[in-house]
């Protein structure tokens, strides 16, 4: 039986440190499931169409065709837990870049527990070259003028370009 995992989030945008937790999950186990999640509680300036094409275009360009046909990339309207319920997953990483994580983290972990029985949290600590780095971030510095390019895949610099030029 192949070793399946679900790493979940908004991307928006995709981040080097989110590729880089997507890459160290695939050292791990035979498939990734990338669940992009639709969140009313946040403002993305992304549709979830436009964050899956994101992911799928980062993956391919970071990842080795081997590694990139391993990740299967979905979108989630609704609780993560029904999904991996639905498809006999249990398991979830989840990427951790500072303490302040750790606390929303831990109380996401412990309701999905409860939400879907058996159901295990892996935080996987982020690599300290990315630990600063975060979609709120970019967007912030995007706004503000400031350079980004390092810290996100180079496929996708111009979709974040143009939506800061329609946000003027």
């Amino acid at each position: 039986m192949a070793k399946e995992v679900v790493y979940s989030g908004t991307f928006d945008p995709v981040t080097r440190g989110h590729l880089n937790i997507l890459e160290r999950s695939l050292s791990c186990f035979d498939v990734v499931h990338v669940l992009i999640a639709k969140n009313p509680a946040k403002k993305c300036w992304f549709s979830s169409d436009e964050r899956k094409k994101m992911m799928v275009s980062s993956a391919c360009e970071e990842l080795t065709n081997d590694d990139f046909s391993r990740v299967k990339v979905h979108v989630v309207d609704g609780l993560i837990t029904d999904w991996m319920r639905k498809n006999k997953i249990s398991v979830i990483v989840r990427g951790l870049r500072a303490v302040s994580d750790y606390e929303y983290e831990l109380q996401m972990s412990l309701m999905n527990s409860q939400l879907l029985d058996g159901c295990e949290t892996i935080f996987m600590v982020a690599d300290s070259k990315w630990s600063f780095v975060s979609s709120r971030l970019i967007k912030e510095v995007a706004l503000l003028g400031g350079n980004f390019s390092e810290q996100v895949p180079a496929s996708i610099l111009d979709n974040i370009k143009k939506r800061i030029q329609e946000k003027d």
